[in-house]
């Protein structure tokens, strides 16, 4: 009879505790065991001290076990409140950055808009310089080819007033010889690079106003090519 109390007893504390499933299989083995033992061996005093030790022991146990099961469930529902508080950041992020992607790309789409306008205007203003520059290479091109002309018209006219001072001077000369018969016999120098009046009076060892006497020179002025009389020392 106390053999029934005793197993009854521990499994009815077993199954009316509100522990984890392992613990009842493990309550029943117990159980069974410890009453399988041959009654002439057994303290049934002791034993029912030792499993109300086992269950005290196992009560706490279970208590532990549902106070960190409480704190687990304190620490998930704070971890889900800083996610939910997370998201919310998110979602406030998220939205700040559309409105800053909006305006920044209407900023960017206006200062495109202000550059390809700038490239247009410059476009035309480099277009009209192309134009003048090539109006004013047209008239450079005009200039030079009249001052070429004006050059070859230049050089034909000195070649003239030689043609002509020689021509003077062969008259000069013969009225020179017609007037004065009876001067002293001369003989003709022509002017080269590098001669001057004076240089080519002290070659024939005579006076500059000597010189320019015979040749009726007003000025101390030669060309080259320009033929001089030399009068004969006597």
């Amino acid at each position: 009879m106390a053999k029934g109390f005793l197993y009854s007893s521990v499994t009815h504390h077993f199954f009316n505790i509100k522990s984890p499933a392992y613990f009842v299989p493990l309550a029943v083995f117990f159980s069974q065991t410890l009453f399988s033992e041959p009654r002439n061996f057994r303290n049934e005093n002791a034993i029912f001290e030792r499993l109300q030790n086992s269950l005290d022991f196992l009560r706490h146990e279970l208590a532990n076990q549902n106070s960190e099961m409480k704190g687990l469930e304190e620490k998930i529902e704070s971890q889900q409140d800083t996610i939910e508080a997370l998201k919310g950041h998110m979602d406030s992020f998220s939205k700040k950055g559309e409105k800053l992607m909006k305006g920044s790309i209407g900023t960017i789409d206006q200062k495109l808009d202000q550059a390809e306008s700038a490239l247009k205007g410059l476009a035309s203003d480099l277009s009209l310089l192309k134009n003048h520059f090539e109006e004013e290479a047209k008239r450079f091109d005009d200039s030079q080819k009249k001052i070429k002309a004006l050059e070859a018209g230049l050089a034909e006219e000195k070649e003239k007033m030689k043609q002509l001072n020689l021509a003077v001077n062969a008259i000069l000369e013969a009225l020179n010889l017609e007037d004065n018969p009876q001067s002293e016999k001369t003989f003709v120098h022509e002017v080269k690079s590098g001669d001057s009046l004076g240089l080519i009076a002290k070659k024939y060892k005579i006076s500059s106003r000597q010189l320019k006497e015979v040749n009726n020179l007003k000025s101390d002025t030669i060309f080259v090519g320009q033929k001089l009389k030399i009068p004969e020392k006597k």
